[in-house]
């Protein structure tokens, strides 16, 4: 009669290796999770980065130097620390360590969301930020106990060149060299985030030659073809990058109009019956307004109003659908990407049509994939208009980016 088979392996060997095996699936299933859980940057909240020009007179010499800032929202339960880094040619130039803040709704912290404000780097001299090659914005979580580094972020970014006159040593006139990031690659799409029960927040990025937020706005939708509803909110600018040309030519200052150049991070923020996926509440009006929305931000009083942004995404079962080119740049959390569109009566200060297609938030996309942009672009890139000293180095200018928005 034959025997029924049994393993070879002792009883209590075989437990052993049982609970080895669960260990390492354990482990695995931990690994697994804290990657799934790893922090990201929440592109709904917008992002909001500038380089911070001042002047150092150590050794009795005005030398310009920046320090960069950066503002974001993270999908994230970790405080910290993050490491913000600026980098050129894979070289560190400056960099500082920050913590995150709890973000807080009607007295209670939100769950797996922290704030980074003003997160600053150390100063770097200005004449180390070579022009004529993007920079680098890296942002790292920091393990304290290993120092292992988990990259959050990392964008590219052109960098243009400005002046500050200082004072006139005789009939010399002395310049500080200043800094800014070029952030064309924020104009080409819009985000949408849901944060508050049925208020949906929509996000920018537009550049204009100095001049204050407008407050003459108004915001207006359609679903499809059907009749506009005005949607009552306040258009509000909680980050911007300021750079000020002031040159001593010729007898004469030059300075303001467009030798300015403002970049502003807009927010506009609404009660809609609609909704966005992942956010607390659903949609008020059911599926009874979905098809394709077309959303207007306009400026100006009766009659005058100028479209200075269109923005356009489809609503289906009454919340908002994901933008394919989220496949490459996920929106976050309660937040999602949408199409935008340009007024050639009212275009950005500067603007490189290869920027703004190739990339998002300084990454390049990659494939046939382009930005989610409606218009027709400018056939070409609209630079700095800014006066240079006399006798300013050469390849000081800022050269027009080229290729996918990457510098050469």
């Amino acid at each position: 009669m034959t025997q029924p088979r049994t393993s070879s392996l002792p009883l209590a060997r075989r437990s052993r290796r049982l609970r080895a095996l669960a260990l390492v699936s354990l482990v695995a299933a931990s690994a697994a999770s804290a990657s799934a859980q790893a922090p990201a940057v929440n592109f709904g909240f917008g992002v909001g980065m500038r380089l911070e020009n001042s002047t150092n007179y150590d050794g009795g010499a005005g030398a310009g130097q920046s320090r960069l800032i950066l503002n974001a929202t993270l999908d994230t339960d970790q405080p910290g620390p993050y490491l913000l880094s600026l980098e050129q040619g894979g070289a560190v130039l400056a960099s500082g360590s920050c913590e995150t803040n709890a973000v807080i709704y009607s007295g209670e912290e939100q769950d797996r969301l922290r704030t980074l404000r003003e997160c600053e780097t150390s100063n770097v001299l200005n004449a180390s930020i070579r022009t004529n090659a993007p920079v680098n914005v890296v942002l790292a979580l920091v393990n304290d106990a290993t120092d292992a580094r988990t990259e959050v972020y990392r964008g590219e970014f052109p960098v243009y060149a400005y002046s500050w006159w200082d004072r006139n040593d005789g009939d010399r006139a002395i310049h500080i060299e200043h800094r800014g990031l070029r952030l064309d690659s924020f104009y080409g799409a819009a985000f949408l985030h849901q944060y508050i029960a049925t208020e949906i927040m929509f996000t920018y990025v537009d550049s204009s030659n100095g001049g204050s937020v407008p407050s003459d706005t108004s915001f207006r939708c359609k679903v499809g073809e059907g009749e506009w509803a005005l949607y009552n909110g306040t258009l509000y600018s909680p980050f911007e990058q300021n750079s000020r040309n002031r040159v001593w030519l010729d007898g004469n200052v030059h300075e303001d109009g467009v030798e300015t150049l403002t970049t502003r991070l807009y927010r506009f923020s609404a009660r809609m019956p609609i909704a966005v996926q992942g956010s607390s509440s659903p949609p008020s009006a059911g599926s009874s307004m979905d098809g394709n929305w077309t959303c207007e931000m306009r400026v100006g009083s009766a009659g005058t109003r100028v479209v200075t942004r269109e923005f356009r995404f489809t609503v289906q079962n009454g919340y908002v659908g994901r933008h394919a080119v989220e496949a490459q740049l996920p929106a976050g959390r309660a937040s999602v990407m949408a199409s935008i569109g340009f007024n050639p009566a009212a275009m950005p200060a500067v603007f490189d049509p290869a920027l703004v297609r190739a990339t998002i938030a300084g990454r390049a996309l990659t494939g046939s994939v382009t930005a989610p942009v409606l218009s027709a672009l400018p056939a070409r890139a609209a630079n700095p208009a800014f006066t240079m000293p006399r006798g300013a180095p050469a390849g000081r200018a800022t050269p027009a980016p080229r290729g996918r928005g990457r510098g050469r």
